[in-house]
């Protein structure tokens, strides 16, 4: 028995269509052949529908498995929850987890047609690749022309079965999260850009774009894919620096972070571009510091902020100072997560935990007497583990305020 590859690329066979979008500087698109309305096509499998029986071979029971209720079907759901939406944080193994689940998912809805009406909708629900991902037992590496091309061919697939051999999965696509390699990207991103503005449900996006070290010019392509088209639907986008742009098209976004343990925009003044073009944007997952909260005003609408209350002598004072009345003229502001040091009076002076944490309940309690919402302090030392979380919620009465020791 031949063992499974592990550092070579899969050999699959690919369609004209999707060879055609990886071929540098070609725009030519082949018609993709209709399929049989008798057969379900996945990305790797082609399951054929139940035949109906005829009306002498039906007997008690005949339709099995297709009278199980919707009931028990959730029961059976329950088993393969839904995987958190991608972050910062995500990894191959999350990806090869999240294809593993849609496979099992696809077999289900191969057994009969009541088990593909129920599970294909949660099948389809995300398309996700990524370099280092596992399919058909192969990992897929990427760094050379042919192993990037393999990669985004298995972008490709699935983007073409849900728009073209099979239109009605397109509403089901809830999350994109891709990793498009150094081959043939315009075209790939034409093709991404057009089949997003199919899927009406699309709510949140991660894109990395992997290009050669010395290659110009890196947001350029992102911005030429997207810039004819409008996507309402998305509101939560995950991008790394050069594909920026697609913020532009997202107008009612609300939520931007990076992929990266580090904010893009640190050290690329041209965010206020996109600022300006997103006024719904609640968490730009970034966490600002007194040298940096002059950039809140650009956010308004802001309901959750980090903060960095490391404050460093010999101004410590004044750099508090400012990053509280930055947090100040937030009037949507719901959670602050501050970054406290334990031992921060001792370190540099100025103020101490105690007082900054002080300081933060004001500003909130201030902000809660007009809109009249419950508000969340958590405080970080040094790990990504909250140690403290304070609720302080709305009440006609004197604030209500519990503290959570975690």
């Amino acid at each position: 028995m031949t063992s499974p590859c592990v550092d070579q690329t899969c050999p699959k066979t690919s369609s004209p269509r999707q060879e055609s979008l990886l071929v540098s500087g070609s725009n030519t698109m082949v018609k993709t052949r209709k399929r049989s309305k008798k057969t379900a096509v996945t990305e790797n499998h082609t399951f054929s529908e139940p035949a109906e029986l005829s009306p002498s071979t039906k007997g008690i029971n005949s339709s099995g498995l297709a009278i199980f209720p919707d009931e028990l079907l959730l029961e059976i759901m329950s088993y393969y929850p839904a995987l958190p939406l991608p972050s910062a944080g995500i990894s191959s193994n999350d990806i090869d987890l999240s294809v593993a689940r849609r496979e099992l998912l696809l077999a289900l809805s191969g057994t009969c047609s009541n088990l593909r009406r129920f599970f294909r909708p949660y099948a389809w629900q995300r398309i996700e690749v990524c370099r280092d991902m596992t399919v058909n037992g192969c990992i897929l590496r990427g760094g050379g022309v042919s192993e990037n091309k393999e990669i985004n061919l298995e972008l490709v697939r699935p983007l073409e079965i849900v728009t073209i051999r099979d239109p009605s999965l397109a509403e089901f696509v809830q999350v994109v999260n891709v990793q498009i390699m150094d081959t043939s990207i315009d075209s790939v991103l034409r093709e991404l850009a057009r089949c997003m503005a199919m899927f009406p449900n699309l709510h949140t996006v991660r894109l990395v774009i992997s290009f050669g070290a010395h290659k110009k010019g890196r947001e350029t392509p992102v911005k030429n894919a997207f810039k004819n088209h409008a996507y309402p639907q998305i509101k939560n986008l995950v991008l790394e620096k050069f594909a920026y742009p697609l913020m532009l098209s997202c107008h009612r976004v609300q939520s931007v972070k990076s992929p990266w343990s580090y904010p893009w925009w640190n050290s690329d003044p041209r965010y206020r571009e996109f600022a300006a073009s997103t006024p719904s944007l609640e968490d730009v997952g970034y966490r600002f510091s007194s040298s940096t909260c002059s950039d809140l005003y650009l956010f308004p609408n802001l309901r959750m902020v980090s903060c960095d209350m490391g404050f460093y002598p010999p101004d410590t004072h004044s750099q508090a100072f400012k990053l509280f009345s930055a947090l100040s003229g937030l009037p949507h502001l719901k959670t602050i997560k501050a970054w406290i040091p334990s031992n921060q009076r001792s370190m540099n002076a100025g103020l101490s935990c105690e007082e900054i944490l002080g300081r933060l309940k004001k500003i909130l309690l201030d902000i809660q007497k007009v809109d009249h919402e419950d508000k969340i302090i958590m405080h970080y030392d040094r790990s990504h583990i909250a140690e403290k979380v304070i609720h302080l919620r709305f009440s006609k009465r004197p604030v209500e305020e519990v503290h959570n020791q975690c």
